[in-house]
């Protein structure tokens, strides 16, 4: 007995076949590059818990303009001062303290490892300028 095997031909040229994976990849790639992008879009803190210490009138002050400036964003509470404020930032229960005093006001934030807090400043928001068309 004997057995005969069918040599299996592809009746399209090698070019088609190069031609289409030129075209698949790069679209393949452009919605991979999409589909991870788009999370970064809609990037915005949702809840962040921030400390804010110093005198009574200005804490609150400042509180209720971080609370005005992004509803949602921060959770923020007051602390009567700055060794409070470094004490729930090495208990995990907020990620940044701002300082309100006298000279004005400073901001500290938790490092991952080393240190504990390490000032870092304030700028106010920028404004843009709208143009008229």
């Amino acid at each position: 007995m004997t057995v005969r095997f069918r040599r299996l031909s592809v009746n399209r040229r090698p070019s088609y076949l190069a031609i289409g994976i030129a075209v698949a990849v790069p679209v393949l790639l452009g919605l991979l590059v999409s589909w991870f992008a788009w999370p970064a879009k809609e990037l915005e803190p949702r809840d962040l818990p921030i400390v804010v210490a110093g005198p009574a009138p200005a804490a609150s002050a400042l509180a209720e303009q971080l609370r005005a400036a992004g509803p949602g964003a921060f959770e923020v509470t007051t602390a009567t001062d700055a060794a409070a404020a470094d004490a729930a930032l090495r208990d995990r229960q907020a990620y940044a303290a701002l300082l309100s005093g006298p000279t004005g006001s400073a901001c500290t934030r938790r490092r991952r490892r080393a240190r504990p807090s390490l000032p870092c400043s304030l700028r106010p928001p920028r404004t843009s300028a709208k143009v008229g068309l």
